[in-house]
């Protein structure tokens, strides 16, 4: 419940704390007086859009700043899937600023949070209803939410969500797979042009380095092969360094039966003759052309250069990477072939999931269906007492495609008067009729457990007198069961059923106007109810009417 409220430079209110009692709370005052502003200061407590025009003129900042205490354990419950823990009172702070410059601040338990955050806060320890909420009624699209909250489904509908989300993955990879396979015949053909030109020139890893050393080696190969020849001549003619070497060998190996040096230094001598050999034996291989004209092979490894050089730059990759480059592309090619395979494998998919998404959203249907019957009843018995006896309250249910709400459309439908048939509240239900059935509705949500503290801003307008007093012993009823209730109203029926009654005023000080908050004894509401009751003549049958009313209030609910 709210504990307390207080508001600070907030259009007529300069500073203002309001401590509203437990059960019934009535705000009244004269039109005009600040009651609306205190409505407003709660729903900026609520995340409602709130910017520089609600500062007091003069002010650099409003505050609105409300205290919560005594929740009940679907309130804990609510916020803790939010985050939020009561402190080591048990309370839980709400706190907007709005700067001069237009800049909010929210705080929750002094920690900044998002005006988004602050409204779903807010959402789970107030409930504000006003004029314009009892209009948005006559649209269907808030028929659905109201069901979902009476109906306590949060379960099945995050079960459904979580369906919901995995259905709609699988439903946007097939659609990727689907346009990817619309463009793939176009793709493939530009494939396997490139594929084809590649395997024609069938690039090596390391090959054009190879060709460049090649290249340098064919022009100039009359100069290696002169050079490489005279090495050879001088390591293997005649006379030789090989042959010179294999005496001196031979002679080192006769001194070794007198001399044993001689055998170790022969041997060392044959490791030379052998690396001389093999150095002439390469050599000779630097000069050959195999057989083929030097020429001609030099045109075909330069033809064959230029043919990977081109390959390079249109593939815009080097040399040396064609080959993997070949890979690449046949990999992509084969993924093209089977795109099909991969599209029904997600079709597949998709159908799986949308099987479990059906029975998700049955289960979430099956249960509204139910709650929307019982909550027709409720509603219908709720109205009776409100002085609408014949009213029909139906719902009608419609399918629709999976959305992230379920897969039903709901529209609840009205006959107030005996023998109509119903129809939507938009077409037939009057502003008085619409603020009973939204009083009917707030009743029932409390009863499955709502926010601990309803606020109903002129509820009665458009009603007559026997009629408020009816929604007063109604909003009465709400009070005492569990629910704290704050009411503005400007019928006296309504006023004297209050627990706590609060009457707004406005002054006028150095040509400055202020609202002020008055707590009422008995004997200030008994003036506040004539007043509303007999207008600016305060006679002493209205007194006694206004007494009368307010001794019969208080056992009214008990």
């Amino acid at each position: 419940m709210l504990l307390s409220l207080y508001i600070e430079n907030i259009a007529l209110i300069q500073k203002l704390n309001i401590e509203p009692g437990s059960g019934l709370t009535v705000l009244t005052g004269e039109t005009g007086a600040g009651k609306t502003i205190i409505v407003g200061s709660l729903s900026l407590l609520c995340g409602a859009r709130g910017d520089r025009d609600v500062v007091r003129t003069g002010e650099d900042h409003a505050l609105a700043e409300g205290v919560f205490g005594n929740l009940s354990a679907k309130e804990a419950e609510s916020l803790a899937t939010l985050g939020v823990e009561p402190d080591d009172d048990g309370l839980v702070m709400l706190s907007r600023r709005i700067s001069s410059d237009g800049r909010s601040v929210c705080r929750v338990n002094g920690r900044t949070v998002t005006a988004g955050m602050l409204k779903s806060v807010g959402a789970c320890l107030l409930n504000l209803h006003g004029q314009q909420e009892s209009m948005q009624l006559s649209d269907p699209d808030t028929h659905l939410p109201l069901l979902d909250g009476y109906a306590a489904d949060e379960a099945e509908l995050d079960s459904y969500k979580t369906r919901y989300r995995d259905w709609l993955a699988a439903k946007k990879r097939l659609e990727s797979l689907e346009n990817a396979s619309r463009d793939s015949e176009e793709r493939a053909d530009m494939l396997d042009f490139q594929i084809n030109e590649l395997e024609a020139v069938s690039p090596r890893a390391g090959e054009y380095a190879e060709l460049e050393a090649e290249s340098l080696r064919l022009g100039n190969f009359e100069k290696i092969a002169e050079g490489t020849q005279r090495a050879h001549d001088a390591l293997y003619a005649n006379p030789s360094a090989y042959e010179l070497i294999k005496k001196a060998e031979s002679s080192l190996k006769r001194l070794s039966a007198v001399l044993p040096e001689a055998e170790e230094l022969a041997k060392r001598l044959e490791s030379c003759s052998l690396e001389i050999a093999d150095i002439a034996e390469t050599l000779t291989s630097f000069s050959s052309s195999d057989g083929e004209n030097v020429s001609v092979k030099l045109d075909r490894v330069e033809g064959r250069l230029a043919e990977l050089k081109r390959l390079e730059r249109k593939y815009r990759v080097p040399a040396d990477e064609l080959a993997p480059k070949l890979a690449s592309l046949k990999e992509e090619r084969r993924g093209i072939e089977s795109a099909d395979e991969l599209a029904a494998e997600a079709k597949k998919e998709l159908d799986e999931k949308e099987k479990l998404l059906s029975a998700a959203a049955k289960e979430l249907s099956d249960i509204r269906k139910a709650k929307a019957n019982e909550l027709s009843q409720t509603i219908m018995g709720q109205l009776e007492e409100l002085d609408m006896p014949s009213v029909r309250f139906e719902p009608r249910f419609s399918a629709k495609p999976f959305a992230a709400d379920g897969a039903d459309d709901l529209e609840f439908l009205i006959a107030p008067n005996k023998g109509e048939e119903p129809k939507p509240m938009s077409k037939i239900a009057s502003g008085g009729e619409l603020s009973r059935i939204m009083l009917s509705v707030k009743s029932a949500l409390a009863a499955s457990g709502g926010a601990g503290c309803a606020v109903f801003d002129e509820i009665d307008t458009g009603i007559s007198g026997k009629t408020s007093e009816k929604i007063g012993i109604k909003l009465k009823q709400l009070a005492s069961h569990g629910s704290q209730v704050i009411c503005v109203t400007h019928s006296a029926q309504i006023a004297a059923l209050a627990d706590t009654h609060l009457r707004v005023s406005k002054t006028q000080s150095e040509d400055r106007t202020y609202t002020q908050l008055t707590v009422l004894d008995n004997e200030g509401r008994i003036n506040e109810v004539a007043r509303i009751m007999g207008g600016i003549s305060l006679t002493d049958s209205v007194l006694a009417a206004a007494r009368e009313a307010i001794e019969n209030g208080r056992n009214v609910g008990s």
